[in-house]
């Protein structure tokens, strides 16, 4: 049999003549030791436990006897049976790396019997270890690639700026170039012609080159205040170059003077990666319009199109990352969206565009203007009446944001005025401005269990600090406590429930 089929058939060998030389190894034994040499003696290399063996060698016969080796270089014991073959011998061997001694127990599995109490507890102990060991891992990877990734986008930040930054100064050239010419040949129509061509090409390349500028401004993407209206406005040159010809980029802007603070290359990176998304959807000829507007204390930004949309699978999956319905796309554009809203402590929703299409909705919380909010009263910064009204004031409680925002939305439509707390201690804070305002709430509706308080106790401090209060409670299960006879909704909410139950409490409107 030669060293191949030795090889094929035992992994980790050693094969010694009878005065104990190397005369080969396996492939598995030569990785773990790589200081084993062909023609060393085996001694050299490896304490054996049975020694006696040793000298029987030349008498060795078919019963093949084990042996176990032990390495004087790694931490490595190895087991095995001898066989012997035309005068050499084969140790036929399974190496098994020796436990570090400062592990907690030294002990191994067979050590323990099977009913033994410390055995589940060994078990968790070394899985935990494993899964530390591999949290160690992955941080690492991570910490790499992260560095990795800044390293490139700062790389590209430089690039778009210089590159910027040349392309201004050859269309400064053209531009000064097509004056000069226009001067001198006033009265020939079709070098006017060309002139005017040229104007408004460069005007139009240099408002591109300035949106560069204005996403390689910041290497770091450091978050600032900034109206959005502005930035979108200043970069609609760029975000039209994204579009493709018979492709309509439309602005309508509506919140003029609302203060966002956010990352801003992120933020044009959001609709950079929507609008190609749109023109990818849009076949031929169409049109995308981004607009915005102010709901409550949120910036709104929609960003639609008239393309071909989205079925219903392919909108529950567009967030995933590596999700794409294009055949060559990464599936990372809308992702990315979604992380950069979640860090910013915005939201962003896919939607079928009501006329054709898709429409996506990006909610930004808006930075209050200090002074003036300074200069007004509790109510006025909640946006609600200061004087008498004859709307009433209802004062929704629920720790889920979402929800919460949701409903006091979808309530304020129906009339109402509505104001929104995401804890108890943050509702008792809003009854007693609006008490002090003398305009107390006419209803609350809060929910029961939230992590930083019970909807009941609040309930009862709403209405000892104002009595005339009304109180409905929600749960998505009902509480086992005792509870007042009070309304009781279940979750999940159903507005006509809601508004039914406000107009049975509240009376008559």
């Amino acid at each position: 049999m030669d060293s191949e089929d030795l090889g094929r058939l035992f992994p980790s060998h050693i094969l010694v003549d009878k005065h104990l030389n190397i005369i080969d190894f396996g492939a598995s034994i030569g990785k773990r030791l790589p200081d084993l040499t062909k023609g060393d003696h085996l001694e050299d290399h490896f304490i054996v436990s049975n020694p006696e063996l040793l000298n029987a060698l030349p008498v060795i016969s078919a019963n093949m006897p084990s042996i176990q080796l032990r390495s004087r270089s790694r931490p490595l014991t190895m087991t095995g049976v001898i066989i012997e073959s035309d005068g050499t011998y084969l140790l036929a061997l399974n190496p098994r790396p020796i436990p570090d001694p400062t592990e907690l127990t030294g002990l191994r599995m067979s050590d323990l019997s099977p009913t033994d109490p410390s055995l589940d507890n060994i078990l968790l102990i070394k899985m935990q270890d494993a899964m530390i060991a591999e949290a160690k891992e992955m941080a690492a990877k991570l910490t790499a690639e992260r560095q990795k990734s800044d390293a490139l986008l700062q790389q590209v930040s430089r690039i778009s700026g210089c590159l910027a930054h040349d392309f201004n100064n050859h269309l400064s050239i053209i531009k000064l170039n097509a004056q000069r010419l226009a001067q001198e040949a006033s009265n020939n129509r079709q070098i006017a012609t060309i002139v005017e061509i040229l104007m408004e090409t460069t005007t139009r390349s240099s408002a591109i080159a300035s949106s560069l500028v204005t996403l390689s401004s910041s290497q770091n993407d450091k978050r600032r205040e900034f109206v959005a209206d502005e930035i979108l406005h200043a970069s609609l040159p760029y975000l039209k170059s994204l579009t493709s010809d018979g492709i309509e980029l439309i602005l309508d802007l509506d919140a003029s003077g609302v203060k966002v603070k956010l990352g801003q290359a992120g933020f044009l990176n959001c609709l950079t990666n929507l609008i190609l998304n749109s023109c990818d959807a849009i076949l031929r000829e169409g049109r995308i319009e981004i607009s915005t507007y102010q709901s409550v204390n949120w910036l709104v930004v929609e960003v639609s199109d008239n393309g071909m949309g989205l079925g219903e699978a392919a909108m529950a999956q567009a967030f995933e990352p590596y999700f794409s319905t294009k055949e060559k796309g990464t599936g990372l554009g809308l992702a990315s969206v979604q992380d950069f809203m979640t860090n910013h402590g915005g939201t962003v929703e896919l939607l079928p565009n009501p006329v054709s299409g898709a429409l996506a909705r990006l909610k930004f919380p808006i930075i209050q203007d200090l002074e003036s909010v300074a200069d007004m009263s509790p109510l006025a910064q909640a946006g609600l009446p200061i004087g008498p009204s004859d709307q009433p004031r209802i004062l929704v409680v629920d720790d889920e944001q979402y929800a919460l925002e949701a409903l006091v939305e979808l309530l304020e439509q129906e009339g109402y005025h509505v104001a929104g707390a995401s804890s108890p201690r943050e509702g008792i804070g809003l009854v007693q401005e609006y008490n002090e305002a003398n305009c107390p709430f006419d209803a609350l509706l809060t929910d029961v269990i939230m992590p930083k308080g019970n909807g009941i106790i609040l309930a009862h401090a709403a209405r000892a600090m104002s009595p005339d209060i009304k109180v409905i409670v929600m749960s998505g299960m009902r509480p086992e406590e005792a509870m007042p006879d009070w309304p009781f909704l279940q979750k999940p909410l159903r507005l006509e429930l809601v508004t039914e139950t406000l107009s049975r409490v509240l009376g008559p409107r």
